[in-house]
């Protein structure tokens, strides 16, 4: 399965200026993807509820893509076959506590649940239900099953619709990333787009 992922840096802006400018990198970042994975590059279409179509011609369903993005970066996947990715910054996390998205089962599989551990739960479960074309109002139904590995697992293995899954997390540029997909073994490899220059606020 080919699948590429692709990182584009922003500079933190405020306002509407900052909006726009993750959005421009977040297209960017997503023609980078495609481009890489093979796919084709542009139109990256919506459903009425702003969920992502295939980029396919016809239909058929080939090419999927994903795209995320937090205060300083946009994340973009494209592969063949469905996708999911989610992003959150290390420095600032923007997460409730553990237990306002999993229950007692799952909190029991860590001894700790601290802002690392939480985030990559957090971000795990966004992508997996990106992947599989549900909201953000499934987090309880999307459990963790297996302990996490160490503090900063590589990894978190998730059961949804009754089937366990595995969502891979990296770590780059400041930044957690996680990424779910058909793709068996490890991660693609990651491309990182420089940041982008910030524009200059009007007089």
């Amino acid at each position: 399965m080919r699948l590429a992922l692709v990182l584009a840096l922003a500079p933190v802006q405020a306002g509407r200026a900052g909006v726009l400018l993750l959005r421009d990198r977040q297209a960017e970042a997503l023609r980078a993807a495609a481009r890489r994975a093979g796919a084709p590059a542009e139109g990256f279409p919506r459903d009425a509820a702003g969920a992502p179509l295939p980029l396919d011609e016809g239909g058929a369903g080939r090419w999927r893509w994903s795209a995320a993005n937090t205060r300083g970066a946009a994340l973009a996947a494209v592969a063949e076959g469905p996708v999911g990715v989610d992003i959150e910054s290390l420095a600032r996390p923007r997460v409730a506590p553990a237990r306002a998205f999993a229950d007692a089962g799952e909190l029991a599989l860590a001894p700790l649940w601290d802002d690392g551990l939480t985030l990559a739960l957090w971000t795990a479960k966004e992508a997996l239900l990106k992947e599989s074309g549900a909201g953000i109002s499934e987090l309880r139904a999307c459990r963790l099953v297996e302990a996490p590995v160490g503090r900063e697992p590589a990894e978190l293995v998730l059961s949804y619709r009754g089937r366990a899954r595995r969502v891979a997390l990296l770590r780059a540029e400041g930044f957690l990333l996680a990424l779910a997909s058909g793709a068996e073994g490890a991660p693609p490899a990651l491309s990182v787009l420089p940041r982008a220059v910030a524009a200059e606020a009007a007089p």
